[in-house]
């Protein structure tokens, strides 16, 4: 347990490493201009997936709208 403890206290704090690989593709896809409609054709995926990331990245990045999440990628 407590080697588990000192683990999860020496990870690195980087919010992107919470993410998947996907999830970060859509995010520097949003952060590039792009609507989750142009993101969801560009994967080829369905728009309700790509909805789907951005709504997990959101939580995950603890961002309250699709515009703040948008702010977060350009500035990051």
């Amino acid at each position: 347990m407590a080697e588990k403890l000192a683990v999860t206290v020496g990870v690195d704090t980087n919010p992107l490493l919470s993410l998947s690989p996907r999830e970060r593709q859509v995010l520097g896809l949003l952060g590039g201009g792009k609507t989750l409609a142009e993101i969801a054709e560009e994967l080829d995926v369905s728009y309700r997936t790509t909805a789907q990331a951005a709504a997990q990245i959101k939580e995950k990045l603890r961002v309250p709208s699709t515009a703040a999440l948008i702010k977060w990628a350009v500035d990051h």
